[in-house]
């Protein structure tokens, strides 16, 4: 009998993904498909206790508003968001 293969993981929700550079954003209040309702202690997300750089903030605020930003850009450490556009 050959082995069930795995199934992939359900792609991340655009709440889940950080608007600056796309990557997950650890957020323990955004909605994960399949997932139960938004954690009930939201004191529990890493932004709670983390300084968030200003200009990271509002440049997110531009981008998406309802979106949390990835540690790596709140914290000032993501140097730009990353481009999806070709270079010449």
């Amino acid at each position: 009998m050959s082995p069930r293969p795995v199934p992939p993981a359900p792609p991340a929700s655009p709440a889940g993904l950080c608007p600056l550079c796309g990557a997950p954003n650890g957020c323990a209040m955004a909605p994960r498909p399949g997932a139960a309702p938004a954690a009930a202690h939201p004191f529990d997300c890493w932004c709670l206790h983390t300084h968030i750089a200003p200009a990271a903030l509002a440049r997110a605020r531009q981008a998406q508003p309802q979106q949390c930003l990835c540690r790596a850009c709140a914290t000032g450490h993501q140097p730009q968001a990353i481009s999806h556009k070709e270079t010449p």
